[in-house]
């Protein structure tokens, strides 16, 4: 069922009014991960994992969810069901959360009572190294090991 469908707001943002059931089950964290798709203890996954370890991390610490490039998902609904303190996105858009913001790519962004750190999709910073150490260098150490 379309909710909005006009010249000013198509439907495809339908998703930020609907209920995701990317969110059941999910309580409180401290860290908040979201990410484009990932296989089963691919080298993404392995990567991710490592960088939340590193960061000094436990399972019960983080939550990692992924979200295809055509999926919306609220901010509001997050911030208010899951209340993340720090908020990682790897390969998602602020726009995907329905945040019409611009931040700096691989350094911590304050936004809404939360820290964001963005950078690009896992794949990507696997090829590019320069780019792997420079979110562990000025977004992930600053925010995990002042």
């Amino acid at each position: 069922m379309q909710l909005i469908n006009t010249k000013i707001i198509p439907g495809e943002w339908d998703g930020l009014w609907n209920e995701s059931a990317l969110l059941e089950n999910i309580n409180e964290v401290k860290v908040l991960v979201l990410t484009s798709p990932l296989e089963k203890n691919s080298p993404e996954e392995q990567t991710l994992l490592k960088m939340l370890q590193a960061c000094g991390l436990q399972n019960s610490d983080y939550k990692i969810i992924s979200i295809t490039a055509s999926e919306k998902l609220a901010w509001y609904k997050i911030r208010e069901q899951v209340q993340p303190k720090v908020v990682i996105l790897a390969g998602i858009l602020p726009i995907q959360l329905g945040i019409a913001a611009m931040f700096r790519l691989n350094e911590p962004n304050m936004y809404n009572d939360c820290t964001w750190i963005p950078t690009l999709a896992l794949a990507e910073l696997e090829k590019l190294p320069e780019m792997k150490k420079q979110l562990w260098n000025m977004g992930l150490k600053p925010v995990f090991q002042p």
